[in-house]
């Protein structure tokens, strides 16, 4: 019942994905300004500390605390997951955003125009 262990374990493996990737295609591409591989690397090596950090923290309490605080540590891990998840999502989305000049609405422009004109 090691049950913070395959987090631990997925979580490293995902890091260590991202960081030699984005070190690679960064050392392949060195004049180049890409924003999005920085947000990926930035927001990764938080991810992982985080996600590191608050599964550590369940383990220790889960293998050294009382059997009645062996569970205490489960929803700060999904929270965590989520708002560490959510920051991502956004700081692409603004990426997204900030590229430069679109010539025709987005998806989402359409339908919240649909939306207000039914209202």
């Amino acid at each position: 019942m090691f049950y913070p262990i395959a987090p631990l374990i997925v979580t490293s493996i995902m890091f260590t994905m991202t960081l030699w990737k984005c070190t690679s295609t960064f050392y392949e591409y060195r004049g180049n300004r890409m924003p999005i591989l920085s947000l990926f690397l930035r927001d990764g090596v938080f991810w992982f500390f985080a996600v590191f950090v608050a599964t550590l923290v369940a383990f220790l309490n889960w293998r050294f605390g009382r059997v009645s605080l062996i569970n205490v540590m489960d929803s700060p891990m999904i929270v965590i997951y989520t708002l560490v998840s959510s920051r991502t999502l956004l700081n692409l989305r603004g990426i997204v955003a900030n590229s430069g000049p679109r010539s025709q609405p987005s998806q989402m422009e359409l339908e919240s125009r649909m939306i207000y004109a039914a209202l």
